[in-house]
């Protein structure tokens, strides 16, 4: 749909003078030519009635309609468009991207209603997740960028911590959420080395119910398959441990509370001794 910006109108006064002027050069032609002042005066008549249109105090802005808010404060959008502000001189494309500079702000659309009703369509950015640095807590948006505001508290979201986590994190999470029955006792993962993660389960650090997963560098989701195949045979998660190691195809590897090590192959791991 073509919008009637700034440019556009601009563009549409100069082709009216001109559309006006082939018209007196064909009608009035002789005319012109000895009375130049004819034209002159012609063109000023009209470029006086655009600017009588354009500059009217009909064309102020009265109306500022707000869609998509969620996390993003309706007076930090706002102040972006004073009432009774000329609509026609407002530079969409300059608004637009002061917006984007919002944190939690992802596209802003703003159409012109004219006379004097502006409509601004705002899409905001999806946390997944909560990246920790420092003690500093920021949300990891579903693109996998940080989101430059702090906040105080994970918002139900996986806490993520670790180098070179934050763009990775998106890819993780599809891979868990693969397995939603799992998926809703993870409570934090870490990155660990560039390479791979530790995932934990119904805690985080010293908390006494964490269970520690170590996934694989190669192939996280078939690993994550296999615990869940292991929990559903054996309710492995049930039981009295601290970390399963999973990074080794052919053996299971698991440390209890109490301190003791077990590792078994994957032929004989319901003989394991809890």
């Amino acid at each position: 749909m073509w919008e009637l910006n700034k440019k556009n109108i601009i563009k549409l006064s100069s082709y009216s003078i001109l559309v006006c002027a082939i018209a007196l050069v064909i009608l009035k032609g002789p005319k012109l030519v000895k009375n130049s002042n004819f034209y002159i005066d012609s063109i000023a008549k009209v470029q006086l009635f655009i600017n009588s249109i354009l500059y009217s105090s009909n064309y102020k802005i009265k109306n500022v309609e707000i869609l998509g808010l969620n996390r993003t404060k309706e007076e930090e959008i706002s102040k972006y468009f004073p009432l009774g502000n000329h609509i026609i001189n407002l530079d969409l494309w300059r608004t637009r991207e002061e917006i984007r500079r919002l944190p939690w702000v992802k596209e802003a659309t703003i159409k012109r209603r004219l006379p004097d009703t502006l409509k601004i369509d705002i899409k905001e950015r999806t946390p997944i997740a909560v990246y920790k640095k420092k003690n500093v807590y920021k949300p990891i948006d579903e693109t996998g960028q940080l989101v430059e505001i702090e906040v105080h508290t994970v918002l139900g979201l996986p806490l993520i911590v670790g180098e070179e986590a934050i763009e990775k994190t998106p890819e993780l999470l599809k891979i868990l959420e693969q397995i939603p029955e799992l998926y809703r006792r993870v409570r934090a993962a870490q990155r660990m080395g560039h390479r791979r993660w530790n995932i934990y389960l119904d805690g985080v650090h010293d908390d006494p119910n964490c269970v520690i997963i170590k996934l694989p560098e190669n192939d996280p989701a078939t690993a994550w398959n296999r615990l869940y195949k292991l929990d559903k045979e054996m309710r492995l998660l049930d039981r009295d441990i601290d970390t399963i190691d999973l990074r080794r195809t052919d053996e299971l590897r698991i440390h209890t509370r109490n301190g003791k090590k077990i590792k078994s192959t994957t032929k004989n791991y319901k003989e394991l001794s809890l």
